[in-house]
């Protein structure tokens, strides 16, 4: 007995069908493909299957080479995201999650020779952007008509730096903790605002000073402590602390520091100071710290601090 497999507009789900054209009832008729989750994905398919995935909110298409190599799935091109009517502006995201190469051999077609992106891009921690013999990559730069792929971000780079100086002569006194406002050297102060919430900030600090019994030095952003790094009684906030045998002002040298402090976000202004105290035993009114000389003001010097962001 012959089994029937399409009833009135119904097709049972058992049946393979080999068509050589499919048309359609009129203009406002419709394709519907299957749809499903990542998860969903069928095995052991032939290339040039076609579903919907939910999860993306888009169409995919099994391929023989889905950019790594290997077969497997991959969107159907669209054109690329953009905004408007009519796609008339396109788009593009500034973070490279996957190893990618730029150029022919790789891809298998002269259309990948040269390609282009509009601003930052920055490549993942382990992920790898190749750019074969031959072919090329150009940024286009906000600041710059054109921008190389020699100005792409990768973890390490530094992304801004900021950078002050003070030569003038200053003294320090009656300061017990290094965010007190007479404790802030005057003429260091560097505003920057992070342009990732996912980098990294440095700040770097020479200060030249005078000697005393201990002396302390400390980031201040924001009017609060960067980091507490110092396990000093003396001070509480400060990062570097020093000590000499004696409360011998005429001498100076010059303390280097570093820390990283928290990034609080892209775009958060970040008012970046620093503070210095110089006490013995809790007294901090016996105690002078000269800032950029020594007590006898002859040997004038400067101080210096910068703040780096930096991407990972």
């Amino acid at each position: 007995m012959a089994i029937k497999r399409i009833s009135d507009n119904q097709i049972a789900d058992t049946t393979n069908a080999i068509l050589t054209t499919l048309s359609f009832l009129n203009q406002t008729s419709v394709f519907r493909l299957p749809a499903g989750t990542q998860g969903n994905r069928p095995t052991g398919v032939s290339v040039g299957t076609i579903r919907f995935n939910t999860d993306t909110d888009s169409a995919e298409i099994y391929k023989a080479d889905d950019g790594t190599g290997n077969a497997g799935w991959t969107e159907v091109a669209g054109g690329g995201p953009s905004v408007g009517n009519d796609a008339i502006i396109r788009t593009n995201g500034v973070n490279l999650t996957e190893d990618a190469t730029v150029g022919p051999t790789a891809n298998g077609d002269e259309k990948f020779t040269h390609g282009f992106h509009h601003g930052d891009l920055t490549v993942a921690n382990t992920k790898t952007l190749t750019i074969e013999s031959g072919a090329s990559l150009t940024l286009i730069d906000d600041e710059k008509p054109l921008a190389y792929k020699e100005d792409l971000i990768l973890p390490g780079d530094i992304i801004q730096m900021k950078y002050d100086q003070f030569t003038s002569g200053q003294t320090i006194t009656d300061t017990q903790n290094v965010t007190d406002g007479n404790a802030l050297i005057s003429g260091l102060n560097i505003v920057m605002y992070p342009k990732r919430s996912n980098s990294i900030i440095v700040l770097e600090a020479h200060i030249h000073h005078s000697h005393s019994y201990v002396v302390s030095f400390g980031f201040i952003v924001n009017g609060t402590a960067a980091v507490s790094l110092s396990g000093n009684n003396n001070s509480s906030g400060s990062n570097v602390t020093t000590y000499e045998g004696s409360n011998d002002s005429n001498h100076c040298s010059v303390t280097s520091f570093k820390v990283s402090p928290t990034n609080p976000g892209a775009g958060t202004r970040m008012d970046i100071r620093v503070g210095a105290t110089s006490s013995w035993g809790g007294d901090d009114t016996s105690y002078t710290l000269y800032i950029n000389d020594r007590s006898s003001q002859d040997m004038s010097s400067l101080s210096s601090i910068t703040a780096y962001e930096i991407a990972q």
